[in-house]
């Protein structure tokens, strides 16, 4: 499902490991991905929990969420009966970085 949402800010979460989470900080700008299911650009979630789990296959130590706001946005989403709940911002620049969130220690 496609959607366009027009002079709203949302708040949203990337989950990826903690040396592309460095790269991001260090650019201050997200580089999309060339592909994915809902096509290319940055790929988010709504929920904190939800992005804690990516990406796969990496330990938790290894795990970087970055919390951001989204400005405006043109973006493709699947819904949560699909059994997965992401978003896809097609343009990077509408992405703004608040901080990094990293896994709490045990």
């Amino acid at each position: 499902m496609f959607s366009v949402a027009r002079c709203k800010t949302y708040l949203m979460y990337h989950g990826t490991s903690s040396k592309n989470a460095q790269s991001i900080l260090s650019s201050g700008r997200f580089k999309p991905s060339s592909g994915g299911i809902l096509g290319p650009g940055v790929y988010l979630c709504g929920t904190l929990q939800k992005a804690s789990r990516y990406p796969t296959g990496h330990p938790e130590q290894d795990r970087a969420v970055l919390r951001v706001l989204v400005k405006g946005y043109s973006t493709a989403s699947l819904s949560p009966d699909c059994g997965t709940e992401e978003s896809c911002v097609f343009d990077p620049r509408r992405i703004e970085i608040i901080d990094v969130i990293r896994p709490k220690s045990h």
